[in-house]
């Protein structure tokens, strides 16, 4: 799949409760970091994307 057709990815504010960015990581190649403090035991974002299993990621990547 050609990288033009890849959708980056992005935060919804709508689902954020608090400021978060997306940057480069160096543990993985994109992070999502807080822009604010976040006190402890806080629902951060609601995941809004498609689940899928560790195989599925596999197969995947494997496609590339």
């Amino acid at each position: 799949m050609p990288s033009a057709l890849l959708k980056s990815p992005a935060i919804d504010p709508r689902f954020a409760c608090f400021r978060l960015a997306i940057r480069e990581s160096k543990i993985h190649r994109r992070g999502v970091y807080a822009e604010e403090p976040i006190p402890a035991r806080r629902k951060v974002i609601e995941y809004t994307g498609e689940r899928i299993s560790r195989r599925e990621t596999k197969r995947r990547a494997m496609g590339r």
